[in-house]
């Protein structure tokens, strides 16, 4: 007999060195990636204004090589673009 789902499975495609340290940080704090992402999805869209745990400071997991460059490079974009409209 097939497995049913309630809600149909959705792809996303990070890097597998980001995957691993998310589902480490997920687990830390006693979750699991599945929970963390519906957790954002719906801080993302208004449903809440709770955010999901995450691991404390001390235990912080290492960026990935040239990954805050890539963050920090999308919000002052982003910055610039609420600035100039």
């Amino acid at each position: 007999m097939p497995s049913v789902h309630k809600n149909p499975a959705r792809t996303f495609r990070p890097e597998p060195e980001l995957y691993e340290r998310a589902k480490t940080a997920a687990a830390e704090v006693g979750s699991d990636m599945n929970g963390h992402l519906v957790a954002f999805l719906r801080w993302l869209t208004h449903e809440t204004n709770e955010l999901p745990e995450r691991p404390s400071p001390g235990r912080r997991l290492s960026p990935a090589p040239g990954a805050t460059k890539r963050i920090d490079a999308k919000a002052t974009a982003s910055k610039t673009r609420t600035q100039v409209e």
